[in-house]
C-alpha cells in the first residue's frame, strides 16, 4: 500500500478528540469515539499489508508479529516504565499495588479484560487509573492475534473473499447489539464486540486490493462524487463528537457514526479537497505521526497529577500538562520509534523488545505480590504518621449486570447497573454521591436482595434522579430523570425499597467553592453557610415531599441517606508528599494540618445545615415507618470526642475525592445499609 498523508491527518483527528475528551470533557463530550476511528484506520492499514502479502504468497505470521512488536512495544514499554517509576515515588501501597496489576495486564495486552472486571470506563474513579487508556491496545492486539490465522485458514479453504470478511464483520456487530443489552461494560471492553470496527477497515483494504501501486477506485465511487463521500464521513464523525456522550449505550449502534465516518473519509481517497487540504497539511500529518505516543503519554500525566492532588487540575494546569504530553510524544517518535522503524527490521530488535516488556511485566507482578518491596518505598516513610491511607484506586472485582430496565427508560441515566440477573428488590437513585456508594452496596448484598442502580455522576452537567418533583426552574435539569425513575419504580411491583443518596448542594442548588483564583480545584465547607435563609428551602421541602409521597403511596419503602459533612479533599487535609522534594515544591504538596477547614465543628455543621436536617425530620414525621433515615453523621464526626467532623478514621481516609466518601467509608456504610434495609426487602 502506498503512503497516504491524509490517513495520518485522520489519526490526528482521532487522537486530538480523545485528548480533548480527557482534558476538557465539556468541550467534546463524545471525544472518546476517537478510539473507534483508530480501530478503522488500523484495520485498513494492517489488513492492506496482509492482503498484499497473501496475494504475493509471501505472508509470514512470524514477520507479521515481529512488525507488530517493533511498532507497539517501544513507546508502550517506555510509558509503562515511566508509570512504574512515577508510581514508585508518588503512590501509597494500595495504589501502587493496583498500578502493578494494571502494568502486568498491559504487558500481555489484557488490560481491557482486567478493567472490565473492575469498573466501567466512565466510572467516577476512572481518572485515578493511570493505565486506563491501554484497554484499546488490548482490544487491537487481541484482534491481531487471531485475525491473520483466520485469513490463512479462509484462504486455505478458498473462502477468503469480500463476502467472508463482511460476514465476520456482521457477526461481531450482531454480538455487540446483543451484549449491550446485558452488559454495557462488557460491550465496551470485550474484543468480540469491537472486532467489527477493525473489520470495516479490513473490508476497505480488500476492496482496494486489486489496484497495485495506487489507491483503488471502488465502483460506487463513480456514482457518488468522492468529495461528497469525504464530507459525509466528516459529518458523521462530527455528529459522533457532539451527539454521543458517556450516557450513550456504546459501542452499539452509536459506534456506527465514527466507524462509518472514518471509513468514508478513507474510501474517498487522498485527492478530495477535504482529505488533501484539511487532513494532508503539515500540522495534521505531524500530529498523526506522533498520535500513538501522544495517546500513550497524555493520560498517565493527568491521572498521576489527579492522584497526588485528589482532584482534577484546573484548565491552565491541564494546558501545561498537554504541552508536556506533546513534547514527550515528539521525543518518543523522534528518538525511539523512528530509529527502530528505519533500522534493520530483523528478529533481534523484536527479541530485545519482548525481553524488555517481560521485565516490565515481571516488575508489575513483583509489585503486586512482594509486600516488602511495596511497603518499603520512601514515599511511605515520608508520609508515615502524617498522611492517612488513601481511599485506593482499585475496586474489588464486582460481577454486575447492566440493568434489566427497558432501554427507553434507562437511556437518560448515566449509570444503569444491576447486581445480578433477575428482578431487583432494591434500587439506588442519586447523583455522584450514589456513584461513590453503589459498589459497596452490591458487594455486601446478600442473596435474595439484588440492587439496581440508576443515576450517578455530575447532576449539574448530566442530570440525575433526585427526590424532587417540581416545576420550579431551579431543578429543570433533573426533572426528566427524577420523574422517569419514579414512574418506573411505581410501575414495578418487584422493587420494594428505594434508597436516595444525593448531595445536599444539588437539592438546594448551592455552588461549592472550587477554583476561585487557584491553579487546582479546591473544596471546603464554606458554601454550606449559604444554606441559611436559602430561598429554595420551602420549594425544596415541597418537591421532596411530593417525590417521596408518590413512592410511599405506591407501597414502597423509601430510605434517605443523609449527606455527609462537606470537607476539603485529602490534598488539603491529609496531604501527601512524594519521594521527590522537587516535585513536592512544583506541585505545592504539603503534609497534614495546614487547612483550618479540615476540622468542622459538629455543632456548626448541624447549625449550617439546619434547613436540610429539618426537611429530613419532616419526612420522617410525615411518612413514619415508610421512610427510613440513614444518618451516619456520628461516624463522620468522631474527632475531639465527637464534637468535630474530621477527614480520617483509624488511619483511613473518610473521603476519596472532594466530599465523596472513600471506598473504605463506602464499605462500612454500604454494609450497614444492607443490614438495616434487609427486612424491608423481604430478605
Amino acid at each position: 500500500m502506498i503512503y497516504r498523508r491524509d490517513i495520518d491527518g485522520l489519526r490526528s483527528v482521532a487522537v486530538l478528540s480523545v485528548v480533548a475528551f480527557h482534558y476538557f470533557p465539556p468541550i467534546l463530550h463524545g471525544g472518546f469515539v476517537g478510539v473507534d476511528i483508530f480501530f478503522v484506520i488500523s484495520g485498513y492499514l494492517i489488513s492492506g499489508l496482509i492482503f498484499g502479502e497473501i496475494k504475493n504468497s509471501n505472508f509470514s505470521i512470524f514477520k507479521f508479529y515481529r512488525r507488530r512488536i517493533n511498532r507497539i512495544f517501544p513507546a508502550l514499554g517506555l510509558v509503562l516504565l515511566f508509570s512504574l517509576i512515577i508510581g514508585w515515588i508518588t503512590l501509597f501501597p494500595d495504589e501502587y499495588k493496583s498500578l502493578g496489576k494494571n502494568s502486568l495486564a498491559s504487558t500481555i495486552f489484557l488490560e481491557n479484560i482486567y478493567l472490565w472486571m473492575q469498573s466501567g470506563y466512565f466510572d467516577s474513579d476512572s481518572v485515578t487509573k493511570p493505565l486506563l487508556h491501554i484497554w484499546s491496545l488490548g482490544v487491537e492486539e487481541q484482534f491481531y492475534i487471531i485475525y491473520p490465522a483466520i485469513l490463512i485458514i479462509a484462504r486455505g479453504m478458498r473462502i477468503l473473499n469480500g463476502k467472508f470478511l463482511a460476514s465476520c464483520c456482521l457477526i461481531s456487530f450482531f454480538l455487540s447489539m446483543v451484549i449491550i443489552f446485558y452488559s454495557k461494560s462488557a460491550d465496551f471492553y470485550l474484543p468480540i464486540t469491537r472486532y467489527w470496527e477493525l473489520s470495516v477497515g479490513g473490508l476497505l483494504a480488500w476492496g482496494e486490493r486489486a489496484d497495485a501501486g495506487k489507491v483503488a477506485s471502488s465502483p460506487w465511487r463513480h456514482a457518488i462524487p468522492p468529495a461528497v463521500v469525504s464530507f459525509a464521513g466528516l459529518g458523521a464523525i462530527l455528529a459522533a463528537f457532539f451527539l454521543i456522550d458517556s450516557r450513550t449505550p456504546f459501542p452499539g449502534v452509536a459506534a456506527m457514526l465514527p466507524v462509518l465516518g472514518a471509513a468514508l473519509i478513507i474510501a474517498a481517497g487522498p485527492l478530495t479537497g477535504l482529505n488533501r487540504i484539511l487532513l494532508s497539511n503539515r500540522v495534521a500529518v505531524f500530529v498523526g505521526k506522533i498520535s500513538y505516543p501522544l495517546y500513550l503519554w497524555h493520560w498517565p500525566l493527568l491521572a498521576f497529577l489527579y492522584i497526588v492532588n485528589i482532584e482534577k487540575p484546573e484548565p491552565p494546569v491541564r494546558l501545561v500538562l498537554l504541552a508536556v504530553a506533546f513534547a514527550l510524544a515528539t521525543a518518543t517518535w523522534l528518538l525511539l520509534e523512528t530509529p527502530i522503524r528505519r533500522g534493520h527490521n530483523n528478529g533481534r530488535t523484536a527479541i530485545i523488545l519482548l525481553a524488555a516488556m517481560a521485565l516490565i511485566g515481571g516488575g508489575g507482578w513483583a509489585i503486586t505480590h512482594d509486600t516488602r518491596l511495596n511497603d518499603g518505598r520512601a514515599v511511605n516513610k515520608i508520609n508515615a504518621g502524617s498522611s492517612v491511607r488513601a481511599s485506593g484506586i482499585e475496586s474489588p472485582p464486582l460481577p454486575v449486570h447492566d440493568c434489566s430496565v427497558p432501554e427507553q427508560v434507562a437511556r437518560p441515566f448515566r449509570n444503569c447497573i444491576q447486581e445480578r440477573n433477575g428482578p431487583a428488590r432494591f434500587i439506588l437513585l442519586g447523583d455522584s454521591k450514589a456513584d461513590a456508594l453503589y459498589r459497596s452496596l452490591m458487594q455486601s448484598s446478600r442473596p435474595g436482595g439484588n440492587w439496581l442502580y440508576l443515576g450517578g455522576a455530575d447532576a449539574t452537567t448530566f442530570g440525575a434522579p433526585l427526590p424532587l418533583l417540581s416545576a420550579n426552574a431551579a431543578w429543570s435539569n433533573v426533572q426528566a430523570q427524577s420523574r422517569a425513575a419514579i414512574n418506573y419504580i411505581v410501575g414495578n411491583p418487584d422493587i420494594r425499597v428505594v434508597l436516595y443518596a444525593v448531595a445536599l448542594r444539588n437539592i438546594y442548588r448551592l455552588d461549592d467553592n472550587r477554583g476561585a483564583g487557584r491553579l487546582f480545584n479546591s473544596y471546603d465547607n464554606r458554601f454550606l453557610a449559604r444554606l441559611r435563609g436559602n430561598p429554595l428551602a420551602v420549594p425544596a421541602q415541597a418537591a421532596v415531599m411530593e417525590a417521596v409521597g408518590r413512592l410511599v403511596a405506591a407501597g414502597k419503602t423509601v430510605a434517605i441517606l443523609v449527606d455527609n459533612p462537606p470537607l476539603p479533599p485529602l490534598r488539603s487535609c491529609n496531604g501527601r508528599l512524594t519521594a521527590s522534594s522537587a516535585l513536592n515544591r512544583l506541585l505545592g504538596l504539603r503534609k497534614d494540618g495546614t487547612d483550618p477547614d479540615c476540622i468542622y465543628s459538629k455543632e456548626k455543621y448541624l447549625a449550617d445545615a439546619k434547613i436540610y436536617f429539618d426537611m429530613i425530620g419532616s419526612l420522617k414525621s410525615t411518612y413514619g415507618d415508610k421512610v427510613i433515615i440513614l444518618d451516619y453523621t456520628d461516624f463522620y464526626c468522631q474527632e475531639n470526642g465527637g464534637k468535630s467532623c474530621g477527614t480520617s478514621y483509624n488511619g483511613n481516609a473518610i473521603y476519596g475525592y472532594t466530599d465523596h466518601i472513600s471506598s473504605f467509608t463506602a464499605g462500612i456504610v454500604g454494609k450497614s445499609i444492607n443490614q438495616r434495609l434487609r427486612r424491608f426487602g423481604g430478605r
